[in-house]
């Protein structure tokens, strides 16, 4: 039912909401808030006009202006010729006069209007059905006043010092639980929000599972309005504040600061997920709430929580030695040292109004890593682009039910800034920290690593640092802002890694397995059941054959030098090849491997014709083809660029629109038509750009697939082509026969390529850890584990395969070659890996 609380508010009429805090046995409060009836109101009114610039470290404020400097200190921006006074964006924007306010404290909000009245409606963000918020509060026909711009000190602090416009009272306060709350602004009789004020409900009373640190402070620091913060890229002239205060609106993301942005997403999912927590602002770790340390089992926080004082650093620590788990699915925290200082106007003396930017706490001694376990590299990439994160340790709990095994990877994970294992300051890591991941990050022309690490205190607590700012993007894959180039679909193994982490801290048994979980194919054989014609993931225009399975296997030739590790001392290696008949046509065996760098490496009877290595800047490179005549080939960059060499053709580019950018697609396969005179260029989602005579068949673009496209064949005539996801579906299209697929069933390693039989009546898959899978008229030749002796492993993944003479042959990214071939083995790059990954393969014959 609905209380109406009926008060004179400086002119306001309030209604809230009555919130029945009593819940069924086995229902946290959590669940209970989110069995209330959603409203999507709040979102409407927030396009890019409202929204202001994006959300990063990187973001610009118009067109021409430089990319900034990194959290190192790095070589800052050319000043900009004109600057231009500072104008807000919003009409009716506001602050409040506390970061957060525990359960029945007011909350004041302080409101410049350019309407003459404006209306407020508050809303707790959660899940509530998808809809993400909840309206909890309105007030109407609000007395507006335009207030003056403040003048930023010789420090550049900016302080709105407005006087307060109305206040929500206890009373209404009391009835909310803990969440984040957005006061929208509104012109009077008006449904499109002018901005929001954001600000947190405590609940000090209440012991939660979990506590969610809002990292207020670092969306402060990043907080450009007025025309300064701690950063030149969105401060006047160019020249940073030190001070910044948080007496004053948030000027990106429609008032939220970094809110909607970033946090939004892991607070739907929490909410979804029905979890038991509780929220609280940075300054909260400064001045400890009463009961803070006691209140919560696991500490967590996403984006970068990047500032924290002597006491907020101190809090933390007291925390995980006192048993409480620490979880940060971000990067870059805990990284730059601060003090807080009361305000100065208009009284002056409240405390926690303001902070200061002193030293990074490494160059006080107190690395990050001593808490985190692994620590910032100073490199981040480009704020929107993103670097795939690639498993190791895949035995760990974190990875449970999700399918990962060591070298495999999942797309755009790993950005903006990251973290890792920095010897420099391997004297201040915690014992016994494992790492996660090692994922190659290419910066430029710099070679990084990004590293997520676990540990267990002294204290028995876990420490997890999932060492990415973008885990955030792909935990839930809501997009609020429309920030350009950042936000990604939810990743469902992502969303497993967070309950397996939250799953261990709680001492709870791990989470049931991903949902699509049927069978185990172990990717080191061929299966020897009948695999249907159709597949869960064919498309409904695709031809299909009678259903039959793959060949039986044939013995196997031995594989060609690659990238085996033998584990046990004394182990002998594996086999060499078996012996080479001298016959014209082996003689000629040569292959080509291409770098992400767009480098060319040649071997045996390949000619090199040239390549990109020299080209820096460029997008990565992602496949390679060979003409017709084998006296040339194309590169493919991943953003579509095609480059011709020795007798390619260049016909021509791919071309996505900025939003399929902006969505993460990207190209990551070509095929030639027979004639050389054309080629299809394939997008991980699935879409087919056509070029020269080759002609349009269909793609898969419209439906939701359940892995990307990463590699494709074209069938001899030119007629038809065949595109395959990384979960083992085959998609076909014109001539191309389907024959059968593994699509429906769970891998041990993701499928990375396929390829035809001399008959186009049959095709190999091979997945990441080296496994076939045989269909048609393909008979088995052999696969990397099952030449493996005991203790043996792949120092890389296997990344491209290719038909090669009678059989085929696999790459691996380190450039480890395998045969399964009788033509000849004509060299690796396994004993001298290059510098930048191999990501596919080519051969002469």
């Amino acid at each position: 039912m609905l209380a109406v609380v009926v008060g004179l508010v400086l002119g306001a009429v309030g209604v809230a909401i009555d919130r029945d805090s009593r819940a069924p046995d086995g229902d946290n409060p959590i669940v209970i808030e989110n069995r209330r009836p959603g409203a999507v109101g709040w979102r409407l009114g927030i396009d890019e006009a409202a929204i202001g610039p994006s959300v990063g470290d990187d973001d610009v404020l118009g067109a021409g202006t430089p990319v900034p400097e990194s959290d190192s200190g790095g070589p800052g921006l050319v000043p900009r010729a004109a600057p231009t006074p500072w104008v807000s964006l919003n009409a009716i924007e506001g602050y409040t006069g506390a970061q957060s306010i525990n359960r029945g404290q007011p909350v004041s909000l302080h409101v410049s209007s350019g309407s003459a009245t404006f209306d407020v409606r508050v809303y707790r963000q959660g899940w509530y059905g998808g809809a993400g918020a909840t309206q909890v509060w309105t007030a109407s026909a609000i007395a507006g006043v335009a207030r003056p711009l403040p003048v930023a000190t010789a420090t550049g602090r900016i302080e709105a010092a407005w006087p307060v416009s109305l206040t929500i009272p206890g009373s209404v306060t009391g009835g909310w639980a803990s969440g984040v709350y957005l006061a929208g602004l509104y012109p009077a009789g008006s449904s499109s929000v002018s901005s929001f004020i954001p600000f947190v409900v405590r609940d000090d009373a209440r012991t939660a599972e979990i506590l969610y640190v809002l990292p207020t402070t670092t969306w402060q620091a990043y907080n450009g309005w007025g025309g300064k913060s701690m950063y030149a890229f969105n401060s006047q002239n160019d020249v940073p504040a030190t001070e910044v205060s948080f007496d004053r609106p948030y000027a990106t993301n429609a008032g939220t600061g970094l809110y909607l942005g970033t946090d939004v997403t892991m607070v739907r999912f929490l909410e979804r997920e029905g979890y038991d927590v509780k929220y609280v602002a940075s300054v909260d770790l400064e001045s400890r709430p009463a009961n803070l340390l006691s209140s919560f089992g696991t500490l967590l926080t996403t984006w970068h929580d990047e500032y924290h004082s002597a006491a907020m650093r101190g809090t933390v620590v007291a925390a995980r030695d006192a048993g409480r788990d620490l979880a940060y699915f971000t990067g870059n925290s805990i990284y730059w040292s601060i003090t807080w200082q009361p305000s100065s106007t208009p009284s002056g003396g409240v405390a926690n109004r303001v902070i200061a930017r002193g030293r990074q706490w490494r160059q006080l001694g107190q690395p990050e890593n001593q808490i985190l376990g692994t620590i910032f590299d100073q490199f981040p990439l480009p704020y929107g682009q993103s670097a795939p994160w690639v498993v190791t340790s895949s035995g760990h709990p974190l990875y449970g039910g999700t399918g990962l095994r060591d070298g495999d990877t999942i797309p755009n994970l790993v950005g903006h800034e990251f973290d890792f294992d920095n010897p420099a300051f391997a004297g201040a890591r915690p014992a016994g920290v494992q790492l996660l991941s090692r994922s190659p990050v290419q910066v430029g022309s710099a070679h990084r690593l990004q590293e997520a690490s676990i540990y267990r205190a002294a204290s028995g607590s876990y420490v997890f640092n999932a060492s990415t700012m973008y885990w955030t993007y792909l935990v839930d894959g809501f997009d609020a802002t429309s920030a350009p180039g950042v936000s990604h679909p939810a990743d469902t193994r992502v969303q497993q890694m967070t309950r397996n982490v939250l799953a261990l801290m709680a001492g709870r048994p791990p989470p049931p397995p991903l949902p699509t979980t049927t069978t185990t194919v172990p990717a080191s054989t061929t299966t020897t059941t009948t695999v249907p014609a159709t597949t869960t993931t064919q498309p409904s225009s695709t031809t299909t054959s009678s259903s039959r399975g793959p060949s039986p296997p044939s013995p196997p030739s031995p594989p060609g030098p690659g990238n085996i590790t033998t584990a046990p001392a004394g182990a002998a290696g594996p086999p060499p090849p078996g012996p080479v008949t001298p016959t014209a046509a082996l003689v000629a065996g040569g292959y080509w491997m291409l770098g992400s760098d767009g480098s060319v490496h040649a071997f045996g009877a390949a000619r090199s014709f040239g390549d990109l290595s020299g080209d820096g800047g460029r997008s990565a490179t992602v496949d390679i083809e060979a003409t017709p005549a084998r006296a040339g080939y194309w590169l493919l960059d991943e953003v579509g660029g095609v480059h011709a060499f020795g007798d390619a053709l260049d016909l021509g580019d791919g071309a996505l629109s900025a939003e399929q950018v902006r969505r993460g697609e990207r190209f990551t396969a070509l095929s030639s038509t027979p004639t050389g005179k054309g080629y299809w260029l394939f997008t991980n989602r699935g879409r087919v750009v056509n070029v020269g005579d080759a002609g349009h068949f269909g793609d898969v673009s419209h439906l939701s697939l359940n892995g990307p496209v990463l590699g494709s064949i074209a069938t001899p005539t030119g007629a038809g082509y065949s595109l395959v996801a990384s979960d083992g579906g085959i998609f076909a299209f014109g001539d191309a026969p389907f024959l059968g697929s593994v699509g429906d069933r769970i891998l041990n390693a993701p499928v990375r390529s396929h390829v035809p039989t001399p008959t186009n009546r049959g095709y190999w898959l091979v997945a990441s850890d080296g496994g076939i899978f045989a269909f048609g008229d393909a008979g088995f030749r052999g696969s990397v584990p099952g030449v493996l002796r005991s203790g043996q492993a792949l120092n890389a993944p296997i990344v491209g395969m290719v038909r090669y003479g009678d059989g085929y042959l696999m790459v691996a990214s380190d450039g480890g070659i395998f045969s399964f071939s009788s033509s000849p083995f004509a060299g690796s790059l396994a004993d001298t890996p290059p510098s930048h990954a191999i990501v596919a393969v080519a051969a002469v014959i």
